[in-house]
């Protein structure tokens, strides 16, 4: 698939010292190139899924929170440490 043909959407999100989740202005929301939705397509929701498809959903979630939390506990740790340098 050419690049051209993807999707451009692509959410950048971050979590702040409060726990907050926050959207980067570098994400983009506009969807293309999607193939169009079949007249018997129906909107789901969590209430369809399967307890084994609702926990694949939420491990992935944590594992990828934790991920992301892990990379900015040690960014925000670096950056503490450069200020303390540049303070002394």
């Amino acid at each position: 698939m050419l690049k051209d043909d993807m999707c451009s959407m692509k959410i950048h999100v971050y979590m702040l010292h409060n726990n907050h989740w926050y959207l980067h202005c570098n994400s983009c929301l506009d969807h293309c190139n999607h193939p169009p939705l079949l007249a018997k397509a129906k909107a789901k929701s969590s209430m369809d899924m399967s307890p084994g498809s609702k926990s694949l959903v939420s491990i992935t979630i944590s594992k990828v929170s934790s991920s992301i939390q892990t990379i900015l506990l040690t960014f925000h740790a670096l950056y503490s440490l450069i200020l303390a340098n540049y303070a002394l």
